[in-house]
């Protein structure tokens, strides 16, 4: 199996949220710390909020944020939620 570079940086992405589960993570800083363009982590972001893994919530106060506990989390979800099924 592959792993795109899309799912490495959305592992890196989870990676943070994981060490804070309840923090909320601004995707710009996201692509920041990830090092990808901001409409690429957008794409990461909404992959994984369709896969119910984060929850984004909008506003100057807003971000992402886990929506699982991160030991329920498999790797196989999130290459399916960036690059579709399996």
């Amino acid at each position: 199996m592959d792993i795109s570079r899309k799912t490495d940086y959305a592992l890196r992405m989870l990676a943070m949220l994981a060490e804070d589960p309840e923090r909320l993570l601004s995707v710009r800083t996201a692509a920041e710390e990830v090092n990808v363009p901001y409409s690429f982590a957008r794409s990461i972001q909404h992959g994984l909020v369709q896969a119910g893994i984060v929850e984004s919530l909008r506003g100057v106060h807003g971000g992402m944020r886990l929506k699982v506990s991160p030991d329920d989390v498999t790797i196989r979800q999130v290459v399916e939620a960036v690059q579709g099924p399996m």
